[in-house]
């Protein structure tokens, strides 16, 4: 078998492209139905969270002043959980990509099973609820 300098193999890319493209395919799938777990960072984004109930052990709110990257002062309220229960999750973040422009990623989660959080901290701009019950406060 002859090769030649400076010429592609397709049959050995494809080779190696078939197998990569099926187990991005399948990491995908699986995180697509919750059987993988799938972590994102947007850092200094601002995003919103709704949620249909919460249920927390260990809460801790508190106001505190945050830092963005630029320097700018932004006032949040700090919400803690040492345990929290939340069932329909739905969390979105606008994010620029570049080329495609703006995209909103969207992470839902407790529609059939309900989400647990342990350590849980969110520091918010703002919070609001239509209905919230208090037991063992200190």
């Amino acid at each position: 078998m002859l090769h030649r300098a400076g010429r592609t193999s397709w049959k050995r890319f494809a080779v190696v492209l078939a197998p990569s493209v099926m187990a991005a395919a399948a990491l995908g799938v699986g995180m697509a139905q919750g059987a993988l777990a799938a972590s994102f960072l947007i850092s200094g984004q601002k995003f919103q969270v709704a949620l249909d109930t919460l249920d927390v052990r260990g809460l801790s709110i508190y106001g505190m002043v945050d830092v963005t990257r630029k320097g700018t002062l932004v006032p949040v309220v700090v919400t803690g959980a040492s345990r929290a229960e939340i069932s329909g999750l739905c969390q979105s973040v606008v994010v620029s990509i570049p080329v495609l422009g703006p995209y909103t990623l969207r992470i839902t989660g407790g529609d059939r099973k309900r989400v647990e959080a342990r350590n849980l901290f969110l520091d918010a701009t703002s919070l609001s609820s239509t209905q919230a019950n208090f037991d063992d406060l200190d």
